[in-house]
């Protein structure tokens, strides 16, 4: 039978001729659809890791050439001199998720081509859309917004030649409005605001005298006390800098957009690129001028001023943040001037949270590849990466999970919803975890479901009702409640995915469970072994018949289950590697470390 391809979930993309079938383009577009047909389909990709590392380092190659593309141009329109270094800090974590959900949308078309018979698809109209987002993190958003989506599938099926019938329709919108999203907005909660009113009141005393801190500790995520501690330990005045910037965003200039050339750049087929990377590559280069971020074309010499301005370090030796690398555009802007200047300039970034060792995807981080040191939790390291120094999990620092409160529940703590700026279809692999889980849950005893909680990620909450509308009797926490109370409350708990929250539990020796289904495909090959540990100690599964098993097994007594040697042996090997209890040296270990790589 013929088919309609389907690239928006609105009703105007959609066939009701019973002689057409309509294939949706992707798992997502298909479940925000409110009129399918039973007999309507949607494409499914590949998530095996061959495929994932196939994208990666494919993606990789597109976003270093891109971005000499992009150096080129801004340096030429700006009368700036600032080298690829400069620009991979300001724009690489854009630019990064730009070429990969760019990639994952090709490759369904060529493989939805390939493999079915398409009579027709509906389209929109892109030469007046702009895929420009504000700011860096809200590309993020745009991955989840049907419109933009639409559109870049849109610009892609318009620009192949793929011999199908193609309908437009003009576009409702002529850009993404990412206005709600924005990081520079101020909250209007009364008593945040006072207490912000009071710090900025602090600050503002504070900088009244010169800043020459040498290391400039910013948004490291330590408490306050042991952060300022370790300024004076550098022998440097403890100072308190603002994590956000009230910043408002220049409107888009289409005059100024026009001054880029991107299209010089257009490749020919030749035997030193594949077909798809050309052809992707020319794609992306040819709607550049109109996807760039504001902060990078209206606001580039804005920022740059903006950033002069702060009441940051003037000449510091070392740099060092675990969360401010991505959003943060003002201190992007100062970290790259500052680098630019000083090569010499040490720039570090602490790991802030779990995976980046283990998971695949974030070798592929900005921020792993622009620093000069990656401050681990434990003692393995990224092969291929030299820049890694061993360390401890500083969120362990942290008194709130030492708690002790009554333990009854048993907690599952499931994956965010996320959104789909990588490479691969991430929106399928979520629902794929939660359909595990909630399997899993379908065979509990009356007594285990009365105990469990299932705390859903915030994101999760008008997105999962389907998969858990047959779940009976159990407790949903949407993330309402505190989580280290959650937590505290805990006797026993359950990961749905490879996470933060385990390597924070196993540190702190609590019983815990894991599971995920293809245990292995989202890991680098070098640390599965160490995921052997887990499973030798009847931690984690890829079963769900047999982590029940299991759970019957310890459920009255889990703390004699998770004392035993086998449990322990196996879990101190692994959290050695990945998330080591830091001293009570911590704050001199980690001036030695810094003064080290000076």
């Amino acid at each position: 039978m013929k088919t309609n391809l389907v690239i928006s979930p609105s009703d105007n993309f959609i066939k009701e001729n019973n002689e057409l079938n309509n294939l949706f383009v992707d798992r997502y577009t298909y479940d925000q659809c409110k009129t399918k047909k039973s007999t309507d389909q949607f494409f499914s990709g590949k998530l095996d890791l061959d495929y994932r590392t196939k994208n990666y380092n494919l993606s990789n190659l597109l976003f270093y050439e891109i971005l000499e593309c992009i150096k080129i141009e801004l340096n030429s329109i700006f009368e700036k001199n600032f080298d690829q270094k400069f620009y991979e800090i300001i724009i690489g974590a854009w630019l990064r998720k730009f070429i990969q959900q760019f990639l994952i949308k090709y490759q369904n078309i060529i493989e939805i081509k390939k493999n079915f018979n398409i009579q027709s698809v509906s389209i929109y109209d892109t030469d007046n859309f702009n895929f420009f987002t504000s700011e860096t993190q809200t590309i993020q958003h745009a991955t989840i917004n049907n419109l933009w989506n639409s559109c870049i599938y849109s610009y892609i099926i318009s620009n192949l030649n793929l011999n199908i019938e193609l309908n437009q329709v003009n576009t409702p919108e002529k850009n993404f409005d990412d206005n709600q999203f924005l990081s520079c907005k101020t909250t209007s909660n009364k008593k945040k605001l006072l207490v912000k009113t009071f710090q900025n009141f602090l600050i503002y005393l504070i900088n009244l005298l010169p800043n020459n801190s040498n290391i400039f500790m910013y948004i490291t995520g330590f408490e306050f006390f042991t952060e300022k501690k370790i300024d004076l330990m550098f022998g440097q005045m403890p100072r308190l800098y603002p994590s956000k910037f009230e910043f408002n965003y220049s409107n888009f200039n289409k005059d100024l957009r026009k001054k880029f050339n991107f299209k010089k750049f257009v490749k020919v087929n030749n035997k030193n690129h594949d077909q798809h990377f050309t052809e992707i590559f020319n794609l992306i280069i040819r709607i550049l001028d109109k996807s760039l971020p504001l902060t990078i074309v209206e606001d580039f010499n804005n920022l740059i001023k903006f950033s002069e301005k702060l009441k940051f370090p003037k000449k510091p030796k070392a740099i060092c943040t675990s969360y401010a690398f991505e959003s943060n555009e003002p201190f992007k802007f100062y970290l790259a001037m500052k680098k630019f200047i000083n090569p010499e300039i040490k720039y570090f970034v602490y790991q802030h949270g779990g995976s980046y060792i283990t998971r695949m995807d974030n070798n592929f981080n900005n921020e792993c590849n622009t620093c000069d040191y990656f401050i681990t939790w434990g003692d393995k390291t990224e092969i291929t990466k030299k820049n890694n120094i061993k360390f401890v999990n500083f969120k362990l620092l942290n008194k709130k999970y030492f708690k002790s409160d009554r333990l009854d529940k048993f907690l599952i703590l499931t994956r965010s919803m996320g959104y789909n700026a990588v490479p691969y279809d991430r929106y399928s692999e979520g629902l794929n975890q939660m359909n595990l889980t909630v399997k899993l849950c379908m065979k509990f005893s009356d007594e285990i479901k009365k105990n469990t909680v299932i705390r859903a990620h915030s994101s999760s909450k008008n997105r999962i009702e389907n998969q858990i509308k047959n779940l009976d009797g159990f407790k949903i926490d949407y993330s309402e409640q505190n989580y280290f109370d959650a937590i505290n409350r805990a006797k026993l708990i359950l990961f749905n995915h490879d996470s933060t929250g385990m390597l924070e539990m196993f540190a702190l020796n609590k019983p815990t469970l894991c599971m995920w289904e293809n245990g292995n495909q989202h890991q680098n090959t070098f640390v599965i072994d160490d995921y052997e540990l887990l499973k030798k100690a009847e931690i984690l599964f890829d079963d769900k018949d047999k982590l029940y098993e299991h759970l019957i097994k310890v459920w009255n007594e889990p703390l004699k289950w998770w004392y035993s040697d086998n449990v322990q042996n196996n879990l101190n090997k692994f959290v050695n590697l990945y998330t080591k209890i830091p001293d009570k040296n911590f704050t001199s270990n980690f001036k030695k470390m810094i003064e080290e790589k000076l």
